[in-house]
């Protein structure tokens, strides 16, 4: 074990580089990590003062984006998925983007939605995500009557929507049955 001169932690030896000086191999002070975080903050320090060298470096990461497509998109979709698991606002955003998309294809989404609706829209996901992170268990939000029914269709609107137990919303599907909101039985 050995401790980093930065961070100050005690890491295994293989977090460390190696050098060689005057014929002899020793490790550095700096563990591979905080090395890397110094290097990011000279070279964006070089950026602001050599606009020539930050024209070079940015041709230089687009020209290997351009040859590595792949392992970038790799790179962006698994980092994506893990703020989507690690991150509860994120996700929730996520959610709700995703909805929101879908009725707007579907023409569901009313023009007439004031500023208030939509923040009470994007409260009642964020609200979801949390009910599924305490109970630790899956929960979605529900359009109580379908977005596309086979009888009825209803709007991505705020009084349409209620939280259920992600069983529940998968085993009603896409049926609608009025008993189950109180507003809509007299």
């Amino acid at each position: 074990m050995k401790q980093c001169t930065l961070c100050k932690e005690e890491k295994s030896y293989n977090l460390f580089r190696t050098r060689v000086r005057n014929g002899k191999s020793s490790f550095r002070s700096h563990c591979k990590s905080c090395e890397s975080k110094d290097q990011v903050k000279r070279a964006r320090r070089r950026m602001e003062k050599d606009p020539k060298f930050k024209a070079e470096s940015l041709e230089r990461v687009k020209k290997w984006g351009e040859e590595n497509k792949d392992r970038r998109q790799k790179a962006d979709t698994c980092r994506r998925r893990n703020k989507y698991n690690e991150d509860e606002t994120y996700r929730s955003k996520q959610v709700a983007a995703a909805a929101s998309y879908r009725s707007q294809r579907l023409s569901a989404k009313p023009e007439w939605l004031s500023e208030e609706d939509l923040r009470k829209i994007d409260t009642i996901y964020r609200t979801c995500s949390k009910i599924s992170n305490r109970t630790g268990k899956p929960h979605d939000v529900d359009h109580i009557v379908p977005l596309k029914g086979k009888d009825i269709c209803g709007l991505h609107v705020p009084w349409n929507l209620t939280i259920l137990p992600a069983s529940m919303n998968r085993s009603k599907g896409n049926s609608f049955s009025g008993s189950h909101n109180p507003n809509l039985n007299p």
